[in-house]
């Protein structure tokens, strides 16, 4: 007999999967199959948001429940808890790093006496690894995953402003990076060979040709476009209303594609060192725009999908961002990102407390 056998531990939920809006309401049953009366200091049940990959796992307990109503359990003596918990606002989802899942776990704490009563009485029984298992970990534990989907439910987006530059910060990157390249093998031939004058003139060449490139097809553009306010506000249903104001009045821009994104991000032990990895989970068909003014307003809509919202935990990330791409009347591509907060509506749904509920 295996140490976690000695108490049995099931849940009966109303439903198979819940929308965000649903409480989530049960029957926890607990039964004693030892041969020695249970003494608790305690029965716990938490809802939990967990995020697992890349050998990570962090949890956020949403809400809980500490039952004192009973002090012991008889021998073979089954309990019967009802239970409900508010409705969860966010939804489960298996990605390609990140699994994020709803799940209720429950704790039987048994006090110290019983502890030693356990081990001793089923000595002979336990497997050597149970009951070691028994001594480091003597409570009960049991954890059952709940299905939560979208649904009919509507996002909203929480927070979301700021400024763009499109094409302006790769091509500061392109040129920085370029530079000090260039510097250090510049040094390093300069240092090994004897034709000195030759390679200083090769090094300034090399990285006036990079300049030149990324200046015509990137820098050049992206200051003529100029700098990109932007505001997205909620409107009725399952739209946003995205505020575009330039900053210069130009004629340089054929067309604007506007776009969400959701990223999930892992930040891992990678051996010796600390890695991170990205997915990009949804990518929204981009809303063209035409006919570019001083200032735009378009009203887009939002996913229909479920998928999760923006959250942080720990090592865990679930990111949105507004992402815009500017054509040029020259052809030319201009790309400018922004992190934004999305959420679901809020609806009032009371929590109902129930008594004497069968869900089988």
């Amino acid at each position: 007999m295996n140490y976690k056998d000695l108490v049995s531990i099931n849940i009966k939920l109303d439903n198979t999967k819940y929308n965000i809006y649903q409480p989530i309401i049960g029957v926890l049953e607990i039964k004693n199959n030892s041969d020695v009366r249970l003494e608790l200091d305690g029965i716990k049940l938490e809802l939990l948001l967990r995020h697992k990959g890349k050998g990570e796992t962090d949890s956020i307990v949403l809400e809980n429940t500490i039952i004192k109503e009973y002090k012991s359990i008889n021998v073979n003596q089954t309990i019967v808890l009802d239970f409900s918990f508010s409705p969860v606002n966010n939804v489960s989802y298996n990605g390609y790093n990140v699994t994020q899942a709803i799940l209720l776990k429950t704790k039987v704490d048994i006090n110290k006496e019983t502890e030693k009563l356990l081990r001793n009485n089923k000595l002979s029984k336990l497997k050597i690894g149970s009951f070691f298992r028994g001594i480091f970990k003597p409570d009960f534990y049991d954890e059952v995953l709940i299905k939560v989907i979208k649904a009919n439910a509507n996002y909203k987006i929480n927070s979301a402003s700021g400024l763009l530059k499109p094409g302006k910060s790769i091509a500061l990157a392109i040129i920085g990076i370029s530079f000090v390249v260039c510097l250090i093998g510049g040094l390093l031939l300069y240092k090994n060979f004897d034709n000195k004058t030759d390679i200083i003139y090769g090094v300034i060449a090399l990285f006036l040709a990079i300049f030149v490139f990324t200046y015509f097809y990137k820098l050049g553009p992206s200051l003529k476009v100029g700098d990109i306010k932007f505001k997205l506000n909620n409107i009725e249903g399952n739209f946003y209303e995205a505020v575009l104001n330039f900053e210069k009045r130009n004629q340089s821009i054929k067309e604007i594609s506007a776009q969400l994104l959701g990223v999930e991000k892992v930040t891992y032990d990678n051996g010796s060192s600390r890695s991170t990895a990205k997915h990009t989970f949804y990518e929204s068909k981009p809303h063209i725009i035409k006919g570019i003014a001083s200032s735009v307003r378009e009203a887009i809509e939002l996913p229909k999908d479920s998928l999760p919202i923006s959250i942080i935990n720990n090592d865990f990330e679930i990111l949105w961002k507004f992402k815009i791409v500017a054509l040029t009347h020259n052809n030319l591509t201009l790309s400018g990102s922004a992190d934004i907060n999305i959420g679901f509506e809020k609806n009032e749904v009371e929590t109902v407390k129930i008594t004497g509920v069968d869900f089988s």
